[in-house]
């Protein structure tokens, strides 16, 4: 309940006596909450096993689930922003940015992709967002934009504010099964080395594009599981014993780009703890590397 909210499993017929299961799984935008009995809460585990001693009616009961947008000012101190908190799937949230004293907003973006040149911006919730509102000091700063082309491709780093005449670097990096091509502005390519430096004399329009790789690699055998997702106190990693002489390091990036956790894993078996319970709630992007190669990306959100 609501029917809308998920499935169960486990209902038939069973002899007094035996030990009957019963699972739900939720739909994407629902929680489980508990299973009900006659309007009474039998369990809040989503896999209830009970013996069967009567005719049970048991209903398990959905609620929305609830997402955590963030949304913050960069760079700190340029300006005040609301809407962040805690939305309901499929609600609409709506973030915006007011300016500080002689600054300008100039965009929203999420991991240094635009999503919106408004201040204020509005979206349906269907995931949790981490967003960061963009300001520019004129006369003094200009802004560098990033993009990835296409976003499954590949992430981008160093999107932002920076003062003139300083020098900018933005980064490629391509998910597992895709590489870097070049950067291009409007279409021109400016660089084909995936860390691009410039002198800053203008506000840039950067698009790092990706392809899928085509190459014949080698056979690789990384079994990685992550969990839980999202994370409170504790992420855990698992991975295939036997790709242990090939998975050497883990590195940890906030929603900024900024290296917040890394790892070598020399004599780890098959198992790693981050503690994340100091982390702020948020998007983080996890990297498994393997002899300085990287093998998987994982989206991971801490939330407390």
């Amino acid at each position: 309940s609501p029917t809308e909210g998920g499935i169960t499993a486990g209902g038939g017929n069973y002899i007094s006596g035996q030990v009957a299961t019963v699972s739900a799984i939720s739909n994407t935008g629902y929680s489980f909450t508990n299973w009900t009995n006659g309007g009474n809460v039998v369990s809040t585990d989503s896999v209830y096993s009970f013996s069967v001693t009567t005719n049970t009616d048991l209903t398990a009961n959905f609620d929305p689930a609830d997402f955590l947008i963030s949304a913050t000012a960069i760079p700190a101190g340029s300006g005040t922003i609301s809407g962040g908190g805690m939305y309901p799937y499929g609600s609409t949230a709506l973030v915006t940015a007011s300016s500080g004293k002689s600054w300008v907003f100039y965009e929203w973006t999420e991991n240094c992709n635009p999503v919106s040149v408004n201040a204020s911006y509005s979206f349906i919730v269907v995931s949790p967002r981490d967003l960061a509102a963009v300001f520019y000091q004129p006369g003094v700063q200009f802004v560098t934009t990033t993009i990835a082309q296409p976003l499954e491709g590949g992430y981008v780093t160093g999107c932002g504010t920076y003062y003139i005449d300083s020098i900018a670097t933005v980064h490629a990096i391509p998910y597992t099964g895709w590489e870097f091509v070049n950067w291009s502005e409007n279409g021109t390519p400016v660089s084909t080395s995936s860390s691009y430096s410039y002198p800053v004399t203008n506000h840039r329009d950067l698009t790092a594009n990706f392809r899928l790789y085509t190459g014949i690699a080698e056979p690789q055998s990384y079994l990685i599981r992550v969990f839980p997702n999202p994370a409170n106190n504790e992420l855990l990693l698992e991975w295939d014993k036997s790709a242990l002489h090939q998975i050497d390091e883990i590195e940890l990036y906030n929603s900024l780009s900024q290296l917040v956790y890394s790892q070598r894993l020399e004599g780890t078996i098959g198992r790693h703890a981050i503690n994340v319970e100091g982390f702020i709630s948020g998007v983080y992007y996890l990297k498994v590397s393997s002899k300085g190669l990287n093998v998987s990306d994982f989206k991971i959100v801490v939330q407390h």
